[in-house]
């Protein structure tokens, strides 16, 4: 289904009814919500769904769904300080963290409001959320069916399509598996983690930019309680071997990560180097004659053991706990993506912009400030994650104030265009990329201290 999430609504404007949400009209921020693929064939996040399930369950109890949420799942877990009221009720707001924007103002009227409660409409507290965690695993081990039953718990955490299970991602190893979930509204950024088998955490911060903190907290802990995720690693106790340069030269190739993303494996004076689409290149060091690892980021790329003698049919990348399979692309569509590659190359070593990039970059921020992107004009993998993070660019944008300027400052070794993006209230250093197709492939942003 349609809308990956909800924007919310500021504590003084007009808002929707649940209908008018899924039918995407006035007040409705979002467009309306439909099934628009065929079930199964592909993953997208939608929060969307969430909407239809909450007016479906509102019409077959009768009750609000504030209520039938405490009735059904908050109460009988001890989740007592949370509640899907929205807005949250006057008694109560000085329980609460107030939003913040990522330049460290407030957001203006305090936190916003969410009539699409099921998918964005919660407050509760880390120890809260926690209980929610620990009764998944209880129901897991066969020691509670408080809410659900030990065979749809693990239902519920099967990975599936993209490593997602029913309404948490999944990830691990098999003899160590965990869900988790992030989250975002306007001015909050948080993260749940937790083991199927014990073990989580729950940070939760009230900032747009609170998730680059909530990562590293994440890393600490890991590393204190000596997850086997998540945690940083030293790499520098990996043993390198030396692997013969007719195996190396079967790796040597184009994989296909995602839409739009692909690995180009090359085989360069005796050694593999990797490139990621939008990245720069990373030479690999073998720990094995099938195993490869960078030293400048913790991950791993394995091969086939039977590939060793023909060319490699894929790969699988094993980073932050989860793994990935990509494909060998055929010929004719890998010379296609190293030729891009080779003018990539070129434009690093000249440094000169892409035609088009400046106006690629100028549409962009025009379209995240009136919150209505082109996604039919960015690549796939990008479409999606600028789905998930529009309230928060967003909200970026329109604190910043008008656009100033717009200054090319040089090619990146991954061929991304890095300007200079000045605003009224302060300056962006934003990074863009262009495919062959014209359309946007990468993009990031920073502040400019």
């Amino acid at each position: 289904m349609t809308v990956h999430g909800f924007p919310g609504y500021a504590s003084d404007s007009a808002r929707p009814t649940l209908v008018q949400v899924l039918n995407g009209e006035k007040p409705a921020n979002t467009p309306p919500i439909v099934v628009d693929t065929i079930p199964g064939t592909e993953w997208p996040y939608s929060g969307g769904g969430f909407v239809v399930a909450q007016l479906l369950l509102q019409d077959v109890t009768g009750d609000a769904f504030p209520t039938l949420m405490r009735t059904m799942v908050l109460g009988p877990i001890g989740m007592t300080r949370s509640t899907y009221e929205q807005p949250l009720p006057q008694n109560r707001m000085a329980e609460a963290a107030m939003p913040y924007r990522q330049s460290g103002e407030p957001v203006p009227g305090g936190p916003h409001v969410y009539p699409e409660m099921a998918p964005a409409g919660l407050w509760t507290t880390p120890s809260d959320l926690a209980r929610y965690a620990i009764e998944v695993q209880k129901a897991l081990a066969g020691k509670s069916n408080a809410l659900i039953s030990a065979a749809m718990a693990r239902e519920m955490v099967k990975p599936g399509k993209n490593q997602w299970g029913l309404g948490v991602e999944t990830g691990g190893a098999a003899g160590h598996p965990y869900f988790t979930h992030s989250g975002a509204n306007e001015g909050f950024q948080c993260d749940l983690v937790a083991y199927d088998n014990g073990d989580g955490a729950v940070i939760m911060t009230n900032s747009d930019n609170g998730g680059q903190l909530a990562n590293e907290i994440l890393r600490t802990i890991a590393f204190e309680y000596k997850w086997p995720d998540f945690g940083p690693h030293d790499i520098s106790q990996r043993k390198e071997i030396t692997v013969s340069a007719d195996v190396l030269a079967t790796y040597a190739g184009v994989y296909a990560m995602a839409p739009g993303v692909n690995m180009l494996i090359a085989l360069a004076d005796g050694q593999l180097v990797s490139q990621m689409t939008g990245q720069g290149k990373v030479p690999l060091f073998a720990e094995s004659e099938t195993m490869f690892f960078p030293k400048v980021v913790d991950a791993r790329i394995e091969f086939p053991k039977d590939d060793t003698k023909t060319p490699a049919s894929q790969l699988v990348l094993h980073q932050n706990g989860r793994d990935m399979t990509a494909a060998r692309l055929d010929d004719a569509e890998a010379k296609k993506v190293l030729d891009a590659a080779a003018a990539v190359d070129k434009r690093f070593k000249e440094q000169t912009a892409a035609p088009g990039g400046e106006a690629a970059l100028r549409r962009m921020i025009e379209e995240l400030r009136v919150g209505k992107p082109d996604y039919d004009l960015l690549a796939p993998g990008l479409a999606n994650a600028t789905r998930q993070q529009l309230p928060q660019l967003q909200s970026m944008i329109v604190g910043l104030g008008g656009l100033q300027s717009v200054d090319f400052k040089g090619v990146g070794p991954g061929g991304a265009d890095i300007y200079q993006v000045k605003f009224e209230k302060g300056t962006l250093e934003w990074r863009i990329a262009l495919g062959a197709d014209g359309k946007t492939e990468n993009a990031g942003v920073r502040p400019v201290q």
